[in-house]
């Protein structure tokens, strides 16, 4: 966020339109951010509201490197990630080769749209979202969940087999 407070936000010139509502966007987002956090550690024992962890896929049409769906999963607190080549298995006996990508927080979960600049620049859309519970974690060699979305439902198990993580469906 730029280093401008709401109540600044009047003395900020009119020829900056776009920075006086980006930091009036940022303010709100990041008030109402806090505002739930509090409200869900304060009353999430009372509300019986178990906080599960999520995952996103992205179709990512990239300018440079092409279709690609990128795998998220949330994992302390961040966005694990992985790129694959081809859409994600929805059946048992499909197999899929993933790159690892670089951790994303949390907010990108909801991103879609374009990327302007960079290896990346390219169109962003959710091809899948939903909740998953970790089964099995071994950071760096194993991972088994269970997906509960729209298109990626079961469970599944990314292994890494050392170029790459290979990501299967078992039930």
């Amino acid at each position: 966020m730029v280093g401008i407070s709401i109540l600044d936000l009047e003395s900020v010139s009119s020829a900056t339109p776009w920075l006086q509502n980006n930091c009036y966007q940022n303010a709100i987002w990041g008030f109402q951010d806090i505002l739930l956090t509090a409200f869900l550690n304060r009353f999430s024992d009372h509300l019986n509201v178990a906080m599960s962890p999520i995952f996103v896929v992205h179709e990512h049409h990239a300018r440079r490197a092409g279709l690609h769906y990128d795998l998220r999963l949330e994992i302390d607190g961040v966005l694990k990630s992985w790129a694959f080549r081809k859409e994600l298995p929805t059946k048992r006996g499909v197999r899929r080769l993933g790159i690892p990508q670089p951790d994303h927080g949390l907010w990108y979960a909801d991103f879609e749209g374009e990327i302007e600049e960079g290896y990346g620049a390219g169109l962003v859309k959710i091809w899948d979202r939903g909740e998953f519970k970790l089964v099995e974690y071994e950071e760096g060699k194993k991972i088994v969940f269970e997906a509960i979305g729209s298109k990626l439902r079961g469970r599944y198990v990314l292994i890494n087999i050392g170029k790459g993580w290979l990501l299967f469906k078992t039930s």
